[in-house]
């Protein structure tokens, strides 16, 4: 039997050839450049990722030149505060970074690069050679982030690890940057958005802290109110209109009466409402001398209303004694009474 092929079958068949090879090219060139769009993104957030660690890594060097050199570091709420030991002067620092929101953010970014390098794992055989320092982008990522959670060796070699995984990154950006180059002003955009994120976290924990700071202060003051009343029904009475500090007279006193600004030569007593005594001028005999606006403002309240020679027992609200702070035996919210003798103003 003898086929015959005819033109027409041949063109049918030379269409079909060229349409499979136009459509192979596509989605080759589809897969190269959707590797390169998500190589891209990787490397901008990799090298967002290593910027922030970077800066992390450096100021849990200058804290721990800190302890050793004066022995005082910032703490986690970045204040100076005394050790000279590296561990605790590092887990203060990284303590600092969770609450404000870093630790997360680096963690999110991180998560997004692996995503990232998982929709790449099969590149194009164009990009097979800078996947090769994209990998190493990424590894050297990694080691950076495992240096902020967890700090090891001592400063000097913790300071040259540092720098040889930064070189190591900054080398594999370079290479890369021959086949997929990533621009500045493209770089500070990413910055710009993660800073950004950092700052709206910020804000949004610190209007939930406020929040909870105000709430807390309301079931506080309910307590307050009741033991208004309750020293209301003892004699006590309220040093002015309207306020809550209140007062009972043990010594009447006649002379003059000081104002914000005046020095005040005081003996006292201050106690928790359950009657324990945290501190006394009267135990050791030394009356002590303060300006009357540089204490608590129940205080303040109490002074500018006593005549020099009186002796009174004074009963602070929270909100006028030290609110939501820890002074020692004084808990957060603590309702206290002092006994507040004024013995003259000095000059």
């Amino acid at each position: 039997m003898t086929i015959t092929i005819e033109k027409k079958h041949l063109w049918i068949i030379g269409s079909v050839i060229l349409a499979v090879l136009i459509i192979f090219g596509i989605l080759k060139m589809c897969g190269s450049t959707n590797y390169e769009s998500k190589a891209k993104d990787m490397k901008l957030n990799a090298k967002t990722a290593i910027s922030l660690s970077l800066s992390i890594l450096a100021d849990y060097q200058d804290n721990w030149r800190s302890a050793i050199n004066d022995s005082r570091a910032l703490n986690a709420d970045g204040e100076r505060d005394f050790t000279s030991d590296f561990n605790t002067a590092i887990s203060w620092r990284y303590a600092y970074y969770l609450k404000k929101g870093y630790i997360n953010i680096l963690d999110s970014i991180v998560g997004v690069v692996k995503e990232d390098m998982k929709s790449m794992s099969n590149p194009p055989s164009k990009y097979e050679d800078v996947h090769n320092s994209i990998m190493s982008i990424y590894n050297n990522m990694n080691s950076l982030v495992s240096l902020v959670k967890q700090p090891k060796g001592s400063l000097m070699t913790f300071g040259q690890t540092i720098n040889e995984i930064a070189m190591n990154a900054e080398k594999a950006f370079n290479e890369s940057d021959l086949m997929i180059s990533v621009s500045e002003e493209e770089q500070s955009k990413k910055n710009s958005e993660i800073i950004s994120s950092i700052a709206m976290k910020e804000k949004i924990k610190a209007d939930e802290m406020e929040k909870e700071k105000a709430k807390e202060l309301e079931r506080h003051m309910k307590t307050t109110l009741e033991n208004v009343k309750k020293y209301k029904a003892m004699g006590y009475v309220p040093i002015s209109e309207g306020s809550n500090v209140l007062y009972k007279i043990i010594r009447e006193g006649k002379g003059t009466i000081p104002s914000e600004e005046s020095m005040c030569k005081v003996h006292y007593e201050g106690k928790t409402i359950d009657g324990e005594v945290f501190d006394s001028s009267f135990k050791n005999g030394k009356p002590v001398t303060i300006r009357a606006n540089q204490v608590i403002s129940g205080w303040t309240e109490a002074l500018t209303h006593m005549p020099v020679g009186s002796k009174w027992e004074v009963f602070i609200p929270c909100d006028k004694a030290y609110g939501e702070r820890e002074q020692g035996m004084i808990k957060p919210y603590s309702d206290l009474l002092f006994t507040i003798e004024l013995l003259g103003i000095t000059k």
